[in-house]
C-alpha cells in the first residue's frame, strides 16, 4: 500500500485511513500512559481534563472531518476516550 502524509493526514492510494487512524491512535495510547503517570502524581482532576483536550482530543479532532467516511475510525476513537475516562478526564 502507498501512503503521502499530508498536513499531518496520512493518505492512502485506496482513500481509507487506516494507517492515519493507527497512527493517531499509537499516539494517543501513549498520551493516555502520560495522564495515568501525572494521575498517579497526584495532578488535579481539572487539570488532567485540560492536558488530555490538548494532547489526546486536538489530534484527534484535526483530521476526525476526513475520517467521517469512515466508519471503523469511530470504534478505535471510542476505545481511546474509554480509555481516557480510567483516569478521571
Amino acid at each position: 500500500m502507498v501512503s503521502v502524509k499530508l498536513l499531518g493526514v496520512t493518505f492512502s492510494n485506496n482513500l481509507k485511513f487506516v494507517v492515519d487512524v493507527k497512527n493517531i491512535l499509537t499516539i494517543c495510547s501513549k498520551q493516555c500512559y502520560l495522564l495515568k503517570c501525572l494521575s498517579v502524581q497526584g495532578l488535579p482532576a481539572e487539570q488532567l481534563y485540560t492536558v488530555f483536550c490538548t494532547i489526546v482530543v486536538s489530534r484527534i479532532l484535526h483530521a476526525l472531518l476526513l475520517w467521517g467516511t469512515f466508519l471503523a475510525a469511530e470504534l478505535w476513537l471510542k476505545s481511546t476516550f474509554s480509555s481516557a475516562k480510567q483516569y478521571r478526564c
